[in-house]
């Protein structure tokens, strides 16, 4: 490098107009992207949660009847049902591994209690799921706990999804 390209190097200034504007823009985008993520979500109560093992429904519970439906018994066993507590046991595909799931029935939320998927076991620290912002996953299972959420049509029909 030559002496008058260095000596034109140190004599510039740090920021040019067009660095500032590439940052400014960057900004608004971060902004942006804040705003559509954190205050666009869904808070309102779940009116229920569902647990899904490879992409298929295996187990749905519905908070204002406090009935469930066990859709494949070979996934999803239920271990207790007492008065504010319903203890499931999800078992994957293959029979290998567990989890452990507590719905606690009067503060409408769920959690995995126990699983032996990884070391980490980041279905186990996930928080519960209480609202319809959030799900739980397990991903070496293929398990998720979604909320349920129903749907009014105008012809009163009831539709949960």
């Amino acid at each position: 490098m030559s002496l008058k390209k260095i000596g034109q190097i140190k004599d510039g200034k740090w920021f040019r107009i067009w660095d500032a504007v590439v940052y400014g823009v960057i900004a608004v985008i971060v902004v942006a992207l804040f705003v559509a993520v954190f205050l666009t979500r869904d808070g309102s109560p779940a009116d229920g949660v569902k647990v899904t093992g490879g992409g298929v429904t295996v187990f749905e519970y519905d908070y204002k009847s406090g009935k469930y439906k066990v859709f494949d018994s070979d996934k999803i066993t239920v271990i207790a049902d007492n008065g504010s507590l319903l203890e499931l046991k999800f078992i994957p595909e293959g029979g290998r591994g567990y989890n452990n799931i507590v719905i606690d029935k009067k503060n409408r939320s769920v959690k995995v209690t126990d699983a032996d998927c990884s070391i980490r076991k980041d279905c186990v620290y996930t928080p519960a799921v209480t609202d319809n912002s959030h799900i739980i996953c397990c991903p070496p299972h293929s398990m998720t706990i979604e909320p349920l959420k129903r749907v009014v049509k105008d012809d009163d029909d009831i539709i949960i999804g």
